[in-house]
């Protein structure tokens, strides 16, 4: 069986510091951006820690987000809150589990229905529970993950009346995580009813070319973040705005200037860009916004856009990431190598041609005469041919003769081979973090409230 390998959190800054930033930025913030927090029901006379990520069932390492941004609230006496990305095209009820066939163990794409994908989730409905369905028993989906996916189906039914499937999915995630996930949240579709958004979208319009071009110098100083830059073209006076235009049929569409100045321009179907929504979160709604590594790494752009074009500071933003592994019920031998499951796989091949690797010393002579026979006669003769054939008949009677030695060979090749997937699959740190046991979950938390525990003043 597998062992437990320990979890590991990786905060920047130390998690400890948390706190007092939040603590600054609040202090700095005035009486009119807290205000407006209100909007988004979060509260304005304290610290707000926020995090968000796409609505669907996401894995520990996200969860950790969550986890420390409750913590660090908690600590200065704030409040923690998390956006809910839901203006994503990717499908919020496809997720992976593990499935047992044949003796084969993989890591296996299962989709648990609903309406079927090509747009965004805020314009999907919430699935009904007749629309969802979980793997059957025949479906070699193990009976942890398939008990566990139940329990997924259960917690969608009890949101079906939700107003998307974005927020279905995201109260489905909670729910099943409810022990360490205690982060109230809104969805981007909220936070553009707001003022602050309008003000924002009013600013990138009323200055787009000074917007566009400081977006991307910004986003040159940064090739690593893997950001596109926006289209731009001074001799037309076009410019590609940082929002998504939300499309029925079209799903999530590019926004440019002029567009906005045609007639039916619906600002109901605006959607911000990444940049552009943590540029607003930071700016008015948050004292400390919480990313994971990837996050972190294309907001640093978010911070240069706005100093150079706003000449505005925007909330601190931190990191933190964990590495959580989930121990797969399955019997196997996990300390085979990879050597040495290739060379299982090569002898029982190997043996089922070359009766000498079976043991069968007299069947291994045998084959060696057939063999000088065949390389005796004429190249393309019919007699090199009919000697050929009639090896390979006797080859096959000997197969028929040691099947046993042969299936033997053959099953520890496969029992090889099933111990290094699984050996694979638990070095896997992505799993929906529902799958996992909740012992790890536990071990996960207390390590990131242990660090926010000794919070610096």
């Amino acid at each position: 069986m597998s062992l437990a390998r320990p979890v590991s959190v990786r905060a920047e800054p130390a998690l400890d510091a948390w706190g007092r930033l939040a603590r600054d930025r609040f202090e700095s913030v005035p009486d009119d951006r807290r205000r407006a927090r209100a909007q988004l029901g979060l509260p304005t006379d304290r610290p707000i820690v926020m995090t968000g990520h796409q609505s669907g069932f996401w894995h520990p390492g996200i969860l950790s987000k969550y986890i420390a941004a409750d913590a660090v609230a908690s600590a200065i006496d704030g409040a923690s809150a998390a956006v809910v990305v839901d203006h994503d095209p990717a499908d919020p009820l496809t997720l992976h589990a593990v499935r047992d066939r044949g003796g084969r163990v993989s890591r296996s794409e299962i989709t648990l229905g609903g309406p079927s994908p090509g747009s965004v989730a805020r314009l999907r409905p919430a699935a009904n529970p007749g629309s969802l369905h979980a793997p059957t028993q025949d479906s070699g989906v193990i009976d942890s993950d398939r008990n566990a996916l139940g329990r997924a189906l259960e917690a969608l039914g009890r949101s079906d009346g939700a107003e998307s499937l974005a927020v279905q999915s995201a109260r489905a995630n909670r729910e099943l995580l409810h022990k360490w996930h205690r982060v109230d949240e809104f969805t981007v579709t909220d936070l553009a009813r707001t003022e602050a958004f309008g003000r924002f979208f009013e600013r990138c319009i009323d200055d787009p070319e000074g917007s566009v071009r400081a977006y991307n110098r910004a986003v040159r100083a940064f090739p690593d973040a893997g950001v596109s830059m926006l289209f731009a073209q001074n001799r037309d006076h076009r410019w590609e705005i940082p929002f998504w235009l939300i499309d029925a049929q079209m799903g999530r569409r590019p926004l440019y200037h002029e567009m906005v100045e045609q007639q039916l321009f619906d600002r109901t179907r605006l959607a911000p860009r990444a940049l552009g929504m943590t540029a607003i979160l930071r700016m008015e709604f948050c004292d400390l916004f919480v990313h994971g590594t990837g996050g972190a790494t294309y907001d640093r752009i978010t911070d240069v856009w706005i100093e150079e074009w706003l000449g505005e500071s925007l909330a601190p933003a931190v990191s933190i990431t964990a590495d959580v592994y989930r121990p797969i019920p399955v019997e196997a031998d996990r300390s085979v190598t990879e050597a040495q499951r290739d060379a299982a796989v090569w002898l029982a091949h190997a043996a089922a041609h070359n009766p000498g690797l079976s043991g069968d010393t007299d069947a291994a002579a045998t084959k060696h005469r057939y063999c000088e026979r065949i390389a005796a006669l004429p190249y393309a003769s019919d007699e090199r041919r009919d000697q050929y054939f009639e090896m390979h008949r006797w080859l096959a009677s000997w197969r028929d003769m040691h099947a046993r030695d042969l299936d033997e060979l053959e099953g520890r090749a496969r029992q090889a081979e099933r111990g290094t997937e699984l050996r694979e699959l638990e070095s896997r740190r992505d799993w929906p973090a529902f799958l996992y046991p909740p012992a790890a979950l536990d071990d996960l938390a207390s390590r990131i409230v242990a660090g926010v525990g000794g919070i610096s003043c």
